[in-house]
């Protein structure tokens, strides 16, 4: 599990540097918003994120165009339809994001 933990950090930053590298706007806007927030001169502290916004939503943004886990799994709370298949109240799902 900790190995599992460990490698999601990484692969999302590798998904995410490229996006911005095409988006090179998007990364004009993160690096303004870095530099009022933090400066030029320390590293990002965790009490600093919640003043990032924009860092935060192209995290999340990052995150759902390119998922680190593809498969979720979910238990149905309750008897349902979904594309004309009956799912049991406990059915365990497993949700591919690809």
């Amino acid at each position: 599990m900790l190995i599992v933990a460990i490698g999601t950090s990484p692969s999302a930053i590798e998904w995410i540097l490229p996006e911005l590298l095409q988006h090179p706007h998007v990364m004009k806007k993160l690096q303004k918003e870095l530099e009022q927030v933090v400066g030029l001169e320390r590293m990002v502290k965790e009490s600093d994120l919640e003043k990032l916004n924009y860092l935060d939503m192209v995290v999340k943004e990052g995150m759902r165009l390119h998922c680190v886990v593809p498969l979720m799994p979910h238990e149905a709370m309750e008897d349902c339809v979904v594309n004309s298949f009956h799912i049991q109240k406990g059915s365990r799902i497993m949700i591919n994001f690809y």
